[in-house]
This record gives structure tokens, sequence and C-alpha cells, in this order.
């Protein structure tokens, strides 16, 4: 590949991050979260909460205080069967009900329901589309999408805990959820071991075998990685290849007691000997873009207690390093703002709402 920035991991950063708790928001006494699923927000810093287990999507104040929900459970206008993932996009919000095959768009104006767009209906008029199910999806910021769609890969003569990969096709669909174009890319899109239980097969997720990370920034950039390096491609908006962002990076040693510190399965350690396993662990969790379109992406901390940030400018440049507590799962970026997912001691998960204060060195 060409068009590759090196930067180096020594780095200092102009800039220190601390984060400023401003308030908890949500699962509250008189309107619980069954499942908390995904979390937007919009200009005005209302917060938007997706329960995936009763099927719909809590409203709240910038101040934490509950507002109203949309949605409900149904196959009707503004109903949901599944509830995947919630964007948000100008003045709508796009709500993505897999089982349904279909984005939900209510308006953040009114706050109801607007109207449903049926995703990828003409998917059999493309012959590489034929027996996939649905991956990730991504709204632009024209109101079209960008989506993945994933072949199952599942061999006959595959035995217990081996290796299961998969690629994802992306394409991009109108505003109506037709497939416009050819193929954009193509990627690898998880990996997973075959783990046998009581009365069947099934595959689990594994983190260390490393997984997609991708997002879009507000001019519809591409960002794509796959986990075991601190390598991250640039696409344009219609899937070219640009250039890449490279950190080298000292990745930690994987073994079964820094699998048992990442909070993993008694199922899946016990595994480990079975499984060919790779020597380290991925250098990245998680990467998100937020409103300004600054990269943050989290590493794997040495001690797996914690992931260390790295935020980067729309270059790769580095800007900021912080770590926060591993219990803090970072959904979101916006208006100066970072939501994390927590829970209490009882395993209730809620949003916490943190001010970013960056300061120059």
């Amino acid at each position: 590949m060409d068009n590759i920035t090196v930067y180096s991991s020594d780095a200092e950063p102009d800039f220190q991050i601390q984060l400023q708790k401003v308030r908890k928001v949500g699962n509250t006494d008189a309107n619980p979260i069954g499942t908390l699923k995904a979390v937007a927000v919009d200009n005005s810093q209302r917060i938007f909460i997706a329960d995936a287990k009763q099927l719909n999507i809590k409203v709240y104040r910038p101040d934490g205080s509950f507002i109203t929900q949309l949605g409900h459970k149904g196959k009707g206008p503004g109903e949901f069967s599944e509830l995947s993932d919630i964007e948000i996009k100008g003045n709508s919000l796009f709500a993505f009900d897999d089982e349904q095959q279909r984005a939900v768009i209510f308006s953040l104006d009114s706050l109801k329901f607007d109207y449903t767009v049926n995703l990828a209906d003409n998917r059999d008029n493309v012959d590489m589309l034929s027996g996939v199910h649905f991956g990730e999806k991504y709204v632009r910021s024209d109101g079209a999408f960008l989506m993945e769609f994933v072949k199952p890969d599942m061999a006959e003569d595959i035995n217990n805990w081996d290796k299961i990969e998969r690629n994802g096709i992306y394409y991009q669909l109108d505003e109506q959820g037709d497939i416009e174009n050819n193929k954009l890319f193509e990627k690898r899109s998880s990996v997973q071991v075959l783990v046998p239980l009581p009365q069947r097969r099934v595959g689990m997720p594994v983190e260390f075998y490393g997984k997609s990370l991708m997002d879009l920034s507000s001019d519809d950039q591409i960002y794509a990685a796959w986990s075991q390096h601190f390598f991250i491609k640039v696409h344009d908006s219609d899937g070219v290849y640009k250039r890449a962002i490279y950190y080298p990076y000292d990745r930690k040693q994987l073994n079964k007691e820094s699998v048992k510190k990442s909070g993993a399965s008694k199922l899946l350690v016990d595994g480990m000997s079975k499984m060919n396993l790779p020597g380290q662990w991925p250098a990245l969790h998680s990467m998100l873009v937020d409103d300004q379109n600054r990269l943050w992406v989290s590493t794997i901390a040495a001690d797996k207690k914690g992931y260390l940030w790295w935020v980067l400018n729309k270059k790769g440049e580095l800007i900021a390093r912080f770590q926060p507590p591993r219990r803090k799962e970072v959904k979101t970026i916006k208006n100066g703002y970072l939501y994390t997912q927590e829970k209490n001691e009882k395993g209730v998960s809620f949003i916490v709402k943190y001010k970013i204060n960056m300061s120059g060195k």
C-alpha cells in the first residue's frame, strides 16, 4: 500500500485531557432500561438511549431528566422487532431493526415517527450478495447508507475451538435503501471460535484474534482498521483508498493470566489450550470519530485493566492521550462531552456524561 504516514509512538502530545463528571443519565426507578444497546446525542445535547429489551428509545434532556420514549415492540410504523443500533444525522434519528431489515426514522424536531426505509430489498439482483446477512450500518451525511453484508462461512469439517473468519462486503445504499452501485470494498469482518456447548456448538467472538473497527466522519470519509495493529486506512466517500495512518505499537503478551484479567468467561479461559492462539493481544480495542472529525482510538494497556486513549487530528497526528478506568466504555463524543456506559454494583447499566477539559502542556 502507498501513502502511509508513520508516526512515532513516543511522540509527546500537545494537550492533556481530564474528564469532569457532569451527571448520570438513565435507568431510574421511574424509567428503567432493560438492555442498554446504543447511545446517540443530538446538537441540542439531548441523549437518546436504545433499549434492546423493551424495544424503545428513551429520550433525555441535557440535564438528564426524562422527556419521552420513541417506538415500541411491533411490526408497524415506528415499531421494532429488534433494536440493534441508533444514529443521528441532520434532524433525524435513525434506528436499525435487523430482524425486519429496515431503518425506522424519527424527527428530532417533533420527536415523532417520520418514515421507514427497507434496507437492500434489491440485493437479490447482486450475485455477490446471495445468502448474506446484515452487518454494520452507517448513515451518510445525505441520509443515504453505507452497509456491510456478511456471508456465513461455516465449513462442514470445522472442529471445536477452530477459528471462523468472515469477510464483510460494503455497498452504498441510496436514501430509499436500494443498493445503487458496485461493491465499494471488502475487508475482514470478524473472527469467532467454535465453542462446544451441552446441546450445540456456537461461534463466539474472541477479542484476541482481532476485530473490525470502522467509523465515518461528518464528510463521509471512512476510517477502517483491523485491531491487531495500530494501522488505520482512510477511504473517501466512494470507498476509494486514499491514505493510511500507522503507529508502531508494542503489543502486550497474551497468556492465560492476561485473559483472566480481561474478564473473559471461564469457558473461554478453559478452552485456551485447545486454540491456536496468537502470542500477543491486539493493539486496538475501539475507534470513534467525534463531531470535529478527530479520531479517538483506544489501545490495550499492559495490565489489561484499562485502555489508553489516543486523540488524533484528521491527519492522524497525536493531540492527546489519557487513560480512564476500564469500567468506562466510551459510547460517543459530541459537543465537548464524552459519554460512557457504566454499571453499578448490581450490574445495572447507565450513561455517564463527562465534560472534556483539554489543556495545553
